[in-house]
Order: structure tokens, then sequence, then C-alpha cells
């Protein structure tokens, strides 16, 4: 089994394109990361055949799931997306985790925002221009 299995047990929901969504998406603020988080744990002997010489020890997995706006295939075509950051260690961590997590993801939106708004075809392109000084200042501050 891959973690991948673990993070998406029904497979990636993909979503048409919707204006409120994307807003959402590009502009909202999640308010607790841990309503979209959860943790489990593999045992060492999990990851190898069974192996009496391997300890029985646990990794931890802290997951994080999140959407995004993806490009579609046909010019001009987006769809929203799941998509999860995990971080496996060995010690349990797990606010510190979140935290690390948290701040990938808010990165990682605001760089998906500024090709977004490279992309003119975009149809939030316009308001995003209208958001980029307060999208700026957000990202001095990160």
């Amino acid at each position: 089994m891959v973690v991948k299995d673990f993070c998406f047990p029904n497979g990636v929901q993909i979503k048409p394109w919707n204006k409120k969504r994307a807003n959402n998406i590009l502009y909202g603020q999640q308010t607790n990361i841990k309503e979209n988080s959860f943790v489990f744990t593999l045992q060492a002997q999990d990851m190898n055949s069974y192996d009496p010489n391997v300890a029985d020890e646990f990794i931890y997995c802290i997951v994080t799931i999140f959407e995004e706006i993806v490009e579609g295939k046909e010019p001009n075509t987006y769809f929203t997306s799941q998509k999860a950051m995990c971080i496996m260690a060995k010690y349990r961590h797990f606010d510190i985790y979140l935290s690390i997590l948290g701040a990938i993801i808010n990165l990682y939106k605001l760089e998906r925002y500024n090709i977004l708004q490279k992309n003119t075809e975009y149809p939030g392109a316009k308001m995003a221009g209208e958001n980029l000084e307060l999208m700026n200042k957000l990202k001095a501050a990160t």
C-alpha cells in the first residue's frame, strides 16, 4: 500500500471550475488547519516484508488536504482538485508538523496565485490584479 492510498482512499475529487470556490482557494484563509488534517501510523514491518530483525518502530504520518486550481488540457479550462501534503516522521510533534504544513501550503498557494496571475486567460486574472498589492504584502510578511 502506498501513502497516497491513505491520503485519498476514495481517489482525488476533481470539480469543475466555480468562481466562488476558486476565489475561496486563492483569497480565503484556512481558519483551522486541523479540520483538514489527520494522522496515521505505519510500523517499520509494514514497509518491508516481515523481518524479525527490524524493530517495531512507528512512523507517524500527518496529512493536510487542501484544494487547488488546476489548468485543464484544453486552453482556458480550469478545475479545482484536492491535493495532500504529508510529513512522515519518527517523533510525535504534531503541532510543529501542522505549523510547517500550514506554512508550506500558504507559500504554495501564493506561488500558484502568481502563476495564475501571469496567465491573462485565467477567468479571475482581472480581479486578481486588483488584489496584487494585498498579496505582495502577504508575501513580504512570510
